[in-house]
């Protein structure tokens, strides 16, 4: 959402009249799931965006219940660094569904309608369920993105509120988290850099059929082919009606060209230095400057990435088996190189080589996705220390 929406949210719910919003909906009073397609030019619009709608023409209601209002003036690296740490503020608002769909226009992005199939009373129900949250002066959340976003909510409420139950599809496919986060940014290289870089082995495993329904598109699609069962086992369709209100265009972001990937960046970096490692082996001199570059870029970045790890505690960040070979003990050959502790240096760098080998040789067979770059940051701390355990005049150098 941008600021122009905020500013509009801000407004209109200090004046919206609560004695109309608290009143009872008449039979043609419709409850709708409102879905805005991906912008992937954006990180924080990539997945899209979900709401709930509200329209009773003879009550002159027409309301829309956003669940994803954050703090406008955040920057994007505060904004990024609180979702990761589990620890931004979001904040559900209501508004006219006129002001969202001019904004949503102005976007170009496609705005999908789906009519809920349910009963006066389940709508009686779902409407003054909204209202209770949106009066409460507490409605600010943890923003956690596979449990507690926009489409969460959503799913969640209307679960707990429809009198019958909402059967998924039997022959809905299981689908691994990693599947499912990926649909939309797959195509931007360094978008997938950062979510492989967050994410621990838990994100490589399956997801329940509800668990599933956390992303916009995921929670359409299967809703889409949901049936509503009541006690008398009597079924219909959870939707009543689709429409497409805004048609918008496809805005995907432009596929990055190789030459500007992450992974060209890394193999760049790996041929600079076997450059650096074939000219010391000729003149029989190790260039200290390499290693300590590598090793200190390697053990800062690890730091960043242990307090990311532990900060939340959140169960998507661990395990993870990259925190065998991006960590801060790193540190410790500058550390050591500045000290000339060759003895203690080497050890350590025996015990790089046996880990490194190691996890490249079972990396095919491991329960977690890596991404090609991270397994050339293993290939080139391998390298280094191969480089200065087995070549002893280089060692001796030192």
């Amino acid at each position: 959402m941008n600021k122009v929406l905020t500013i509009i949210c801000v407004i209109y719910f200090l004046i919206v009249p609560w004695r109309l919003m608290a009143a009872e909906l008449s039979p043609s009073a419709t409850v709708s799931l409102l879905i805005a397609s991906p912008d992937t030019r954006q990180l924080v619009t990539a997945y899209g965006h979900t709401l709930l709608r509200i329209n009773d023409p003879e009550s002159g209601i027409d309301y829309v219940f956003n669940y994803g209002t954050f703090d406008q003036s955040l920057s994007g690296f505060q904004t990024m660094w609180g979702i990761l740490r589990a620890k931004l503020q979001y904040e559900i608002w209501v508004m006219p569904f006129s002001e969202y769909y001019q904004t949503t226009l102005a976007e170009n992005r496609k705005l999908t309608e789906y009519s809920f199939n349910f009963s006066n009373e389940e709508k009686q129900r779902i409407w003054l369920n909204l209202i209770e949250i949106v009066k409460d002066k507490d409605r600010k959340f943890t923003f956690d993105f596979f449990s507690r976003n926009c489409t969460t909510f959503v799913r969640d409420l209307i679960t707990q509120n429809a009198g019958s139950e909402i059967k998924l599809p039997d022959d809905m496919d299981a689908a691994d988290y990693r599947e499912i986060n990926i649909r939309h940014i797959y195509q931007n290289s360094w978008y997938m850099l950062m979510y492989d870089f967050i994410a621990g082995m838990n994100l490589d495993k399956k997801a329940g059929a509800y668990e599933s329904l956390y992303t916009p598109d995921q929670l359409q699609n299967i809703w889409s082919k949901s049936l509503l069962v009541n006690a008398s086992d009597s079924v219909k369709p959870l939707f009543s009606n689709t429409s497409v209100l805004i048609k918008g265009e496809n805005l995907s972001g432009r596929k990055n060209h190789f030459l500007l990937s992450p992974f060209f960046v890394s193999l760049l970096f790996l041929f600079a230095v076997i450059v650096f490692m074939v000219i010391d082996w000729k003149s029989v001199k190790c260039n200290k400057s390499v290693d300590y570059v590598i090793f200190s870029i390697a053990g800062i970045v690890g730091i960043f990435f242990f307090i990311l790890k532990f900060a939340s505690g959140a169960w998507y960040f661990l395990p993870d088996l990259k925190m065998f070979w991006i960590h801060p003990v790193h540190l410790v050959v500058p550390i050591l190189m500045f000290r000339a502790n060759v003895r203690f240096l080497k050890f350590y760098h025996l015990i790089n080589i046996v880990v490194t080998a190691g996890l490249l040789i079972i990396i095919p067979f491991l329960a977690q996705e890596i991404n090609a770059v991270f397994i050339v940051v293993l290939i080139l701390l391998l390298f280094r220390s191969a480089l200065f355990v087995f070549t002893k005049k280089l060692s001796n150098n030192n």
